[in-house]
């Protein structure tokens, strides 16, 4: 694993996951998607967490493209996976475009 940015947020743990990762977190990914011209945009809830390997979530929705010789827009998974490890959440997120070869 390869940590990309440290940063500190003057939130709690809990703060942070009600705004950007809850069920009920739709205002901020809705806008977040909406900025990036997503389109189709599916968040299905959480699954129930297994107690070793934590929660996941499929979130699907279409990005546009905008690359020779590729379509104008793509289906999209995002695959979500959260832990609470400690006093922290651990998500893990990957993500596959289905209309582009090798996406």
């Amino acid at each position: 694993r390869t940590q990309v940015q440290k940063v500190i947020l003057e939130c709690s743990v809990t703060e942070f996951w009600d705004i950007f990762f809850s069920d009920n977190a739709m205002p901020f990914t809705a806008t977040y998607h909406e900025k990036r011209k997503d389109k189709e945009l599916v968040v299905p809830k959480w699954h129930v967490p297994h107690p070793k390997f934590g929660s996941y979530r499929e979130k699907k929705f279409r990005s546009p493209v905008d690359a020779p010789m590729a379509p104008p827009s793509t289906r999209s998974v995002e695959t979500q996976k959260y832990s609470l490890v400690r006093d922290r959440i651990q998500i893990e997120s990957t993500q596959s475009v289905l209309d582009i070869p090798y996406g």
